[in-house]
């Protein structure tokens, strides 16, 4: 490759060298200082071009100052985006740093992940079939790096706006080995098309009631579309033992109660020892829990009782019976929440500060 030669002519691996040999003698506050010289002789008259570079710097002003700066700089210990994971094995995390405003770090990341990503499709198309690379991405706040990503966004030569050439990215990661994920607290702002992609939802707390709305009907389109489809039921542990005693004077059958939650391919069970319960009615949730038990379904039990109590609260074990707790060992794996009331908080919103 001698001096001079079009960019045009010099193959893909070539201009990845070149790229990364510019990277050690060229930082981004290079670039700033171009484009500062060029605003300078920009005719008074030309408002539009002074408009665009002006807000080019704009953009860029957070990436020249302070910390940034100096991790934007030129470098020789500059290397190749591709190789920030040493070897065929480890984690790199992409940080775009505090000292970042949330447009320059949708920015960074999103650019970082777009070049990962395609420099992987790449790859495979090299090496067959037999080779793909393996890559998991990550999004952590996601929302902050593909909100308004819609189609009225500008398009590229291709005719695609950036939410559809991300959307595509999601739909066909798979093909080359790649696989994305999504990390967000607002995931009614992640745009449809690359929600849609998205095949395991794990749900933790959601506030927003656009956000409870989508995790819900992305649920049940679960349950709707999936072949065959899945059978759910929940159940609140208080109202269920209830209607157990409420058989015991033989006005209905504890077996009808109890058969649709034995045979739901899903069940959630709210609530897990609240409430009183009579030694044959604790025989009868013995009876539901051990057969889900034995035959392998799925279920979900939410608890406001620990192993280990403190002070004389009792543990889930006295609520539950020994018999229970022990299937829950493995049936479950455990995912501890904490927090405060809500509903205390929410009275203390509308009381004007009054904490419980």
């Amino acid at each position: 490759m001698g001096a001079g030669t079009p960019l045009a002519l010099l193959t893909a691996e070539s201009r990845q060298l070149l790229a990364v040999h510019r990277s050690k003698k060229v930082g981004l506050a290079t670039l700033y200082r171009e484009i500062e010289e060029k605003l300078r002789t920009v005719p008074p008259r030309d408002s539009m071009l002074r408009g665009v570079l002006e807000g080019i710097l704009f953009r860029l002003h957070p990436l020249v100052q302070g910390a940034a700066a100096v991790q934007y700089a030129a470098g020789e210990e500059a290397i190749d985006l591709n190789e920030i994971v040493p070897g065929d094995y480890g984690v790199a995390v992409l940080e775009g740093g505090a000292f970042l405003d949330d447009f320059s770090k949708a920015f960074l990341l999103g650019w970082a992940a777009w070049h990962l990503y395609t420099d992987a499709v790449i790859l495979r198309m090299k090496r067959g079939a037999t080779r793909p690379a393996h890559i998991q991405i990550v999004f952590e706040e996601a929302n902050k790096i593909l909100a308004g990503l819609d189609s009225s966004s500008s398009e590229d030569e291709s005719g695609q706006s950036t939410a559809e050439q991300f959307a595509n990215m999601w739909r066909d990661s798979r093909k080359y080995g790649i696989w994305l994920h999504l990390i967000t607290q607002s995931p009614s702002l992640i745009p449809p098309g690359i929600l849609s992609s998205c095949n395991n939802i794990f749900v933790s707390q959601l506030k927003n009631p656009r956000d409870r709305d989508l995790a819900v009907a992305a649920l049940q389109q679960i349950m709707r579309e999936k072949t065959p489809p899945v059978r759910g039921r929940f159940a609140d542990f208080t109202a269920l033992v209830l209607e157990i005693q409420m058989t015991f004077d033989g006005s209905g059958s504890s077996r009808d109660i109890l058969r649709p939650l034995i045979e739901a391919d899903l069940l959630v069970l709210d609530e897990l020892g609240a409430g009183k319960t009579t030694p044959w009615v604790m025989d009868l949730l013995y009876y539901l829990v051990n057969t889900r038990y034995l035959e392998g379904r799925v279920t979900f039990f939410t608890t406001n009782f620990s192993d280990f109590p403190r002070g004389q609260t009792e543990s889930l074990t006295d609520r539950v019976s020994a018999r229970i707790r022990s299937r829950l060992f493995e049936m479950c794996r455990r995912l501890e929440l904490r927090g405060r009331d809500y509903r205390a908080e929410r009275l203390a919103s509308r009381e004007g500060g009054l904490r419980l």
